[in-house]
Formats: C-alpha cells, structure tokens, sequence
C-alpha cells in the first residue's frame, strides 16, 4: 500500500468517525515499520474491527459489502486470476461480466492491487468490499469442485447485497429497450436508481421464460450483520420480465418477532387463541404482513406445537414445525383440520375459511387494511352482520424511522387530530449515517382489538413513537385520520 492509498483510507476512517487524527498518526507509523496494510495496523492496535474499516470503506466509496460464501463464486471468474496471485493480493474473483471483474478486496482504495487484477485478467475489476479473514476462508475453500454458479443469480445477489446495505425496503429489476437492464430501489425518503453491479438482461430473460403465473423468487442475502430475504415476484412488462418485491430482514432466531411488535402483543393474542378461536391481522405493507404471518405460526407452533400450516409467500429460510406451502392451498389444507393455520389470503376467501373452521382450531388470518375495523369489514355480511365472532383484530403499519440526528421538540404538535397530542417530538435533520434523509430504519404503529377485555389504541402506539423520537408526527397524523 502506497503512502496516498495509506493516507486516502486514513481519511475515509476519520471522516466516518472511526479513528482519531492521533490514532491514524499511530497507525500509520506501524503501518511503514511493520510493511502492513493500513486497515491491518489498525486491527492490531485495537482502533478499529475488520468490520468498521469495510463499513467505513464501502459506506463512503458506494461499493457493495457483502459476506462471502463459497456459493457466491463462479468459477469462470475464479479462473481468470492464477491461485497464487489470489492469495497474495487477498482478493477473490466473483463474477465475470462484459469486460468486467467483479472481485472482493479488503481495500478498494488500494489501487496497485486493482491495477494487476486488470493487468493480469485483461478485464476491468469492479471491487467489492469483503472483511480479508472471510476472503482468505472463502480463498482455503475455492477449489474445482465448487458447483457452478449462474452468472445472472450471482449478479443479482451482489445487487442485492449492495441495496441492502443502502437501507432499501423494496427492489426493483426492470428491463428496458436494447436489452437493457434498470434496478432501483426504495427507501424511506423516496426511490433511487441503483449503482452497483449490473443484473444480465439474459437473466431476467431466462426468469421471464420460466416463470408461472404469480411466481416468486426469493433470494437470501447475507450480511455482515444480519441476513436479508429479498422476496420478489416476477412482474411482466412492456419490455419482457422484471423482478419486484420487498427486501425482509431475517431474524437469526425463527421463533423472535422481526415484525417490530412488542412481546406484550404477541402474549395477548396467544392468550386470546389459547381455547381456539380467529384473530384477523392487517397491514398496508407487504413485506410487514409477510413478518406477521411468519412471526405469529412459529410462536404457535413453539408454544402449542400440533400441526401448524403457513399459507403465504413462500421463504429461504424454513420455520421449525411448521408446514409452509402456497397461499392458494389455504382452503385445501384448512379442509384436512390442521390444529393451527395461518394463511395471507385475499378478502373474498375469509368468510369460507372461517367458516370451515372446527372447534378448538387457531385460525389467524392477514389480509391488506390500514386499521382493525377495515380488517373486520372482511367478515360482514351485506347487512352489517358478523359472519363468525372473531377473538381479535390486530392491525400494524410501517413508518420510516427517524435517525438519531433528529431535531428534538418539547410543545404540542397542534394538529394531533385526537385530544392528547404527543408532548415531546422530533423532525427530520439528516446527516452522513442517514445520507442525509433525517431516515434511518423502520418503525411500527400498531392497534390491536380483543373481543373481549381492554386493548392497545393506534393513537397511544403512535403518540408512543412520536414522543420517543422514533417518529414525526407529520407521518402519523394522515395515519390516525384514515
């Protein structure tokens, strides 16, 4: 590494706040004495992880930083760079695309590495940030017997990887005259177009001729700190097919809650479900009520065991003691009296469902709705009458969060469309670790409404956010008015 290249990550480090100016100075003086990469000498005084300097770097570059696995590696890339170079560059070929080399490196400013990665494979590298002790594992375990990997799913997977740790809820992959291939994707504060690696349009052309109708592909991203299910459905355009859908953050632990709900909540709904019984749950957003579903049959199944049936979209990653299967077999399974069945189905099919319910059966259902009475609406007849009692409704919508560079407030918020309005309040400012958005995460307001007993208000969830900080109440309010 060169002094400049030294000197360039130093400053990335610093603006990130990962180092001090004395601790660079430190660094850098190990760094000429002991002849180690900058990013090394840092791990070895303790001033930064392997994990703060690939953060820092790929925040501040705009690179994707992915956690490597084997599966991950086409063997066409692997062989464009001789084993012994691999592993004196610490770099990893991944991908090969039109004249291009996507490689994982510790370091992209590292700019004598990348030049004999062109030099020596004839391709234009287009580094991809990886921590070096999982490039030298993935390294040890790239032999030739590594299955081949298909350049399009690879590809998709490093886009994927790179959205995900730019904060995106929801990814689109579209084709576009002259074959042609646009990604964007969706934060809180609005849609981008993507800039990391480019998805094959010979890709989406192969996904195109296999798809069915309604059919999906879930894709598991793995990061450093976390896994991510980007669930997409195959969406048919003017220009051939596209891919659409939300990116799922992965609870490690099948049985937790990821659907940012309180366990107080989940404590109520068991115990109303406790004897059997239909709970109704709603959500605008997709991805949410996929997290709900989810969430609500392995805690059934955890907590009652039995045979317990998930009718949704279908994911990565199995749930224990859980049979998932397609949401179109709702009806069909629910005629073989599983003990437990939790089912996303569309309106028209609640009423037969509850119907067809036996005693002693948990029958939870989530459908599309902003709020519990438009989830009970589902089970009216023409005349306003209830099809079947229900032992509660729970209803839940994603809201962006506020980042931790929100501007504090301590009066009224006047137009509280209730009486109490939230006395302590905070607004978007936005700094580097939002990118400037105010936004960071998500957060959840929720109602939940038994038959029976005292339940938990959507205005005393949100005035709850907004007087946490975790939302502003100009978010909240269209929400309490609809």
């Amino acid at each position: 590494m060169t002094s400049a290249t030294a000197q360039l990550l130093g400053q990335i480090l610093l603006q990130a706040r990962i180092i001090t100016a004395p601790q660079l100075e430190q660094a850098l003086a190990v760094q000429q004495r002991d002849r180690l990469r900058l990013g090394e000498a840092l791990v070895r005084l303790g001033f930064a992880t392997e994990d703060d300097v690939a953060w820092a770097l790929s925040t501040q570059l705009g690179l994707p930083y992915v956690h490597l696995r084997p599966d991950m590696v086409d063997p066409a890339a692997l062989a464009c760079l001789p084993g012994d170079v691999q592993r004196r560059l610490g770099v990893l070929p991944l991908l090969v695309t039109e004249g291009e080399l996507a490689v994982a490196v510790a370091d992209p400013t590292d700019h004598q590495v990348l030049d004999e990665v062109q030099r020596l494979s004839g391709l234009r590298p287009s580094p991809v940030v990886a921590l070096a002790s999982n490039i030298r594992e993935v390294l040890e375990q790239a032999t030739s017997s590594l299955p081949p990997a298909p350049a399009g799913d690879l590809a998709l997977r490093l886009a994927l990887s790179h959205l995900a740790l730019r904060g995106a809820t929801h990814v689109y992959v579209e084709p576009g005259p002259g074959r042609t291939v646009r990604v964007r994707y969706r934060t809180p504060s609005g849609v981008f177009p993507a800039e990391g690696p480019p998805v094959p349009w010979e890709f989406l052309a192969e996904v195109g001729r296999a798809a069915l109708p309604h059919a999906a592909l879930n894709v598991e991203v793995v990061l450093p700190d976390r896994s991510v299910e980007a669930a997409l459905r195959v969406v048919h355009t003017r220009w051939g097919a596209g891919l659409a859908g939300p990116l799922i953050p992965l609870p490690s632990d099948p049985s937790r809650d990821d659907a940012g709900l309180p366990s107080e909540v989940w404590g109520q709904v068991e115990s109303v479900l406790e004897s059997g019984g239909t709970v109704l749950l709603t959500s605008p957003d997709a991805g949410l009520r996929l997290r709900l579903v989810r969430s609500a049959a392995a805690r059934f199944a955890s907590r009652w065991g039995g045979v317990v049936v998930l009718a949704g979209p279908a994911a990565t990653r199995p749930l224990p003691g859980v049979v998932e299967v397609p949401a179109a077999e709702a009806l069909s399974w629910q005629a073989l009296r599983p003990d437990t069945l939790v089912a996303e189905v569309p309106r028209d099919h609640v009423p037969g469902l509850i119907a067809s319910r036996w005693p002693g059966q948990r029958l939870v259902l989530a459908l599309p709705g902003y709020r519990a009475l438009h989830a009970r609406s589902a089970v009216w007849d023409p005349h306003g009458a209830a099809l079947a009692p229900l032992r509660g409704v729970l209803a839940a919508v994603a809201l962006p969060a506020l980042c931790g560079c929100a501007e504090k407030h301590h009066s009224p918020y006047l137009r509280w469309p209730v009486p109490q309005a939230p006395q302590a309040w905070a607004s978007p400012v936005g700094c580097e670790l939002c990118r400037y958005t105010g936004y960071a995460g998500e957060a959840v307001a929720y109602e939940w409404e038994p038959a029976e007993g005292q339940g938990t208000t959507l205005d005393s969830t949100a005035r709850a956010l907004a007087e946490s900080g975790r939302v502003p109440p100009q978010l909240l309010v269209p929400l309490l008015e609809g």
